[in-house]
C-alpha cells in the first residue's frame, strides 16, 4: 500500500528516495502512496518521492489514484504534523488528508506544510478535513493532467481557516487554483496572502477564494523549467517576481532572507552561482 507507513507518534521520516510505483491496489480502488501517516506528532522532511500514481479505467476515483503522502485512519484525531523540504514529481498529488474511512469526521488540526517542491498531478493538497493548517513557502507546479483533476488547493472543510501564504503556484490549461466550494457550499474561509500566481499558457483560473491579499502575478523565472528533473531546476533566478515579496512569518514556516526580504516559494534566491533550498530555521 505505501512505501513507508507510520503509526508512530513523534516519528521522524527523512532522507528517503521513494520512486516508480504504478501498481493499483485494493481490487482496483486505490493507487500507491509514498508515505502514509496514521498518528499525530510526526515529521516528514527531506524526502524525494517520484512517479507514485496509477492510471487505470477500473480505478473508481475517476481512473487515477495515488499520492506522494497521505494522512489517513479517521479513528484518531491528529495534530502537529510537520511536512517540509520534500520534493515530489509525477505523483497523483502531493498530499491527501482523508475525511472519513474507518472513522467519521476526525479532527485534523495545526499541520505545517512548508518549503516543499511539488510537480504532480491532481492537486497539491486535497484536504477533506483540516483546521488551522499552515501552508507556506511551497513551490507548486500543477501542469500535469490526467483523468482525475481537482485543481491546486482542493479544500472541503467548512470554516477551516487554513493559512496559505508565500507559495509559488504555476498552472496551465485553466487548472483551478482554489477548488473550494465547487461541489458544495463549504466556505473554508482560508487566509490567503502573498502568493505568486503564473499560468504558462496565460489562462489563470483562480477559483472561489483566490487570489487573497497582496497577490503577485508573473513568471517566477525558474532556473531550468523546461527540464524539471531535480530540485535545483525550481530555484528562482534574478528578476523573478517572487524576490523579496514574501510576508514575514513565524520562524517555523519562514525563510532566512538573502536580500531585502524573504522570497516567495520554497527556494530563496541567492546572488551566488547556485540558489539553495533553505532549511528550516
Amino acid at each position: 500500500m505505501a512505501g513507508i507507513k507510520s503509526y508512530g507518534k513523534h516519528a521522524l521520516i527523512e532522507n528517503n528516495y521513494i520512486h516508480d510505483c504504478n501498481r493499483v491496489l485494493k481490487e482496483w480502488h486505490w493507487g500507491p502512496i509514498g508515505i502514509w501517516l496514521g498518528a499525530d506528532h510526526q515529521e516528514v522532511r527531506y524526502n524525494r518521492i517520484i512517479n507514485y500514481r496509477a492510471e487505470d479505467d477500473r480505478i473508481v476515483w475517476n481512473g487515477a489514484d495515488g499520492s506522494a503522502m497521505e494522512i489517513d485512519d479517521g479513528r484518531y484525531h491528529k495534530s502537529n504534523i510537520s511536512i517540509h523540504h520534500n520534493y515530489t514529481r509525477a505523483c497523483q498529488g502531493f498530499l491527501e488528508v482523508t475525511g472519513s474511512d474507518v472513522g467519521i469526521k476526525p479532527r485534523y488540526e495545526n499541520f505545517r506544510i512548508h518549503h516543499n517542491i511539488s510537480d504532480d498531478y491532481q492537486w497539491f493538497v486535497g484536504l477533506w478535513r483540516s483546521k488551522g493548517f499552515r501552508i507556506d513557502h511551497n513551490t507548486v507546479i500543477r501542469t500535469r493532467v490526467n483523468s482525475n483533476e481537482k485543481g491546486v488547493f482542493h479544500i472541503t472543510t467548512r470554516d477551516a481557516k487554513n493559512f496559505i501564504r508565500n507559495n509559488i503556484i504555476v498552472t496551465r490549461d485553466s487548472i483551478v487554483v482554489f477548488n473550494t466550494g465547487q461541489n458544495r457550499d463549504n466556505r473554508p474561509g482560508n487566509l490567503i496572502q502573498n502568493n505568486l500566481y503564473f499560468a504558462t499558457d496565460g489562462r489563470l483560473n483562480m477559483g472561489k477564494e483566490g487570489p487573497g491579499e497582496n497577490p503577485v502575478f508573473g513568471d517566477p523565472r525558474f532556473r531550468n523549467y523546461s527540464n524539471r528533473s531535480s530540485e535545483g531546476d525550481y530555484a528562482i533566478m534574478k528578476r523573478s517576481k517572487g524576490i523579496d515579496k514574501a510576508l514575514k512569518l513565524e520562524a517555523s514556516s519562514s525563510s532566512e532572507p538573502c536580500g531585502a526580504g524573504s522570497d516567495i516559494g520554497a527556494v530563496e534566491f541567492s546572488s551566488k552561482r547556485k540558489s539553495k533550498k533553505v532549511k528550516n530555521q
